[in-house]
């Protein structure tokens, strides 16, 4: 066999050079390659990560919504129910019977620290009641005497007098004084029992909402 001239050995090494190279290259592409697609996944990873981020606060911020639109609506219906009451005890209030009538007028009165000499103007069919429950004689210049009312305090010394005049209320009555004037009107009387307790009726109704 012939030695392999000098040629041969150029080409041959040449041939064995390239194939490293080419070896080298591909393990080199593979390596860049694999780091390519490791970037990708970490980019699509995260892509992935922002856009659930994104979906899910999206989908908090509708739910939000929605609860908040249902916490509205139920908050009106309950304001409207609270309402309701206070209403319907006004009602109440225009129908209660003569005996829990007298027991109203005298826990209002004998809250009033009155010097007895005041005058009671009632609304319409308080008047009658003033005239049927608490007073014995019909009426003298205009005034009419409570002498059953007056018999029912402790001061003796009480001449509390019903006026013929109408109050312009749809109920109760008003005590006008020589210092001071006082609104027992029904929408009044309503309006303080509101004041004082709407907060605890509020903090029943509303305290799901907390």
């Amino acid at each position: 066999m012939a030695n392999p001239s000098i040629y041969d050995k150029i080409i041959q090494k040449g041939e064995q050079d390239a194939k490293m190279i080419l070896e080298s290259g591909e393990a080199q592409a593979r390596k860049i390659y694999q780091s390519r697609l490791k970037e990708a996944e970490t980019v699509i990873l995260s892509d992935r990560a922002k856009f659930k981020e994104k979906q899910d606060i999206r989908f908090k911020g509708k739910v939000t919504e929605f609860e908040q639109q249902a916490k509205a609506a139920t908050l009106a219906q309950k304001q409207q129910l609270l309402t309701s009451v206070f209403n319907h005890a006004l009602t109440k209030l225009e129908d209660i019977s003569d005996e829990k009538w007298v027991q109203l007028v005298k826990h209002l009165l004998e809250n009033d620290h009155l010097t007895g000499a005041e005058t009671i103007i009632a609304a319409k069919t308080d008047h009658v009641r003033f005239k049927k429950l608490f007073a014995s004689n019909p009426a003298v210049r205009g005034k009419i005497e409570l002498d059953k009312l007056n018999a029912s305090f402790a001061d003796s010394a009480f001449k509390l007098v019903l006026s013929e005049q109408l109050a312009p209320i749809s109920g109760g009555f008003l005590v006008v004084g020589s210092a001071f004037d006082i609104d027992h009107s029904y929408p009044t009387l309503l309006l303080s029992f509101k004041n004082q307790f709407e907060a605890e009726l509020a903090c029943y109704l509303f305290e799901s909402e907390a």
